[in-house]
């Protein structure tokens, strides 16, 4: 294999800085009466994970939830035994979930040169082949008939597919920008004859940073997003607030984002067993807050889905990040997630000052507190559910992150 030019994030989206930091500090108070929907779902993993997670799915329906997102479905075992790959995926649908795919990894090839891999990227080949192929009509094959036994199948929909993810990290995409963009167009030439959804391309939160906003990327970024716009493919992004400081700006943001897909989200990308106090945060009442943070993007942006990361924790990362533990035991941050999701399910609105977040539910409302607010005698009278920092009676305040539910009528 040649050697890839490995990618040193190679699509420097400025753009996605915009809109993303643009949301979180508004000058004025802001107020809305229109009553929005978004989507969420959960991440699973590799394919071959569906089996740990399977005893999952009914409690999930029960809570009306039933997107699922899968990365690298060809990993090692898999890319060359049908039975297997299309076994896990029938696991999926057979329980009525949509699926969304992430088509990011590649058929393994032989005389693979590992030289320019660091350890980490050696370890990851050990079972996804993260490098382009040498052989685009090859490639070009394998894929149709993956996509044609998809068709066949009768699973599309609920499949829908996403090119890439994470392809701006070194990680996750061994190649360069060019090889990159062959291999989007091999596969959206071949999943829009299908008239399916085609999401692209699971970019990262580093575009955040602000050391990305660079004037000569300007060009990139607006011929990136005029492609998305004229092949009509959605745009999907991660978003890892508390690791990239992307809410720290206010810059405009370009309208063709909107109605876009989430396709990871958590507050922190990487949590292990020793991360206590990254692990204490998000299985405390800030999982709310930052939870009304991101509802507050997805309202303004017409977000049309998010897709939680991860629904259980790797086995062989124990403790680590996951809504429900390896025996399958909901974690604190489900119990939030699920307590938040039961007020915006239906649709909501929201209602926002300098020193507080409203999102409206059909029945009730998440008040949350962005820096020191006050809780009126109609809202305590109401309360369902609240974190105030104390025990016992109620006061008339909120600290920073601190929260109330109460009841609308």
């Amino acid at each position: 294999m040649k050697s890839p030019i490995l990618s040193q994030t190679f699509l420097s989206f400025s753009f996605l800085i915009s809109f993303y930091t643009s949301f979180c500090q508004i000058s004025e108070p802001a107020s809305t009466n229109l009553f929005k929907n978004v989507e969420f779902g959960f991440n699973i993993g590799y394919l071959n994970e569906i089996t740990q997670i399977e005893p999952l799915l009914d409690r999930l329906k029960k809570q009306n939830i039933n997107s699922l997102r899968v990365f690298e479905p060809f990993t090692k075992g898999l890319y060359n035994d049908s039975a297997k790959l299309y076994g896990y995926i029938e696991k999926i649908i057979k329980h009525d979930f949509k699926l969304l795919i992430s088509i990011s990894d590649f058929p393994y090839e032989e005389n693979a040169d590992l030289s320019q891999l660091n350890e980490k990227q050696k370890k990851a080949y050990s079972y996804s082949n993260r490098f382009p192929p040498t052989d685009y009509e090859k490639y070009t094959l394998y894929m149709q008939t993956f996509f044609e036994n998809i068709v066949r199948k009768g699973w599309l929909p609920p499949i829908q597919f996403e090119i890439g993810n994470e392809p701006d990290a070194p990680l996750f995409f061994w190649g360069n920008k060019i090889e990159f963009e062959k291999i989007r167009n091999i596969l959206y030439r071949n999943i829009e004859k299908y008239d399916s959804t085609v999401l692209c391309c699971g970019y990262t939160s580093s575009f955040f940073k602000e050391n990305l906003i660079r004037k000569s990327a300007e060009t990139s970024v607006q011929n990136e997003l005029s492609y998305l716009t004229e092949k009509n493919i959605s745009l999907s992004f991660h978003i890892y607030p508390e690791e990239k400081n992307i809410y720290t700006e206010i810059l405009n943001p370009d309208p063709r984002i909107f109605h876009s897909y989430i396709t990871e989200y958590n507050v922190y990308s990487y949590v292990l067993k020793s991360s206590t106090e990254k692990l204490k945060y998000i299985n405390s009442y800030n999982f709310i807050y930052e939870l009304a943070l991101l509802l507050k993007f997805c309202y303004t942006y017409d977000v049309k889905k998010v897709y939680l990361y991860r629904l259980e924790e790797n086995r062989k990362n124990q403790g680590g990040l996951g809504f429900f533990d390896s025996i399958h035991n909901p974690k604190p941050c489900y119990d939030y997630f699920i307590r938040f999701y039961e007020v915006i399910k239906n649709g909501f609105m929201l209602k926002e000052t300098p020193e507080s977040l409203e999102i409206i539910g059909q029945e009730e409302t998440i008040k949350v507190s962005l820096n020191y607010c006050t809780i009126n005698e109609s809202q305590k009278n109401k309360i369902t559910e609240s974190y105030s920092g104390v025990t016992g009676t109620i006061p008339g305040f909120l600290n920073r992150k601190e929260w109330i539910i109460y009841r609308n009528k």
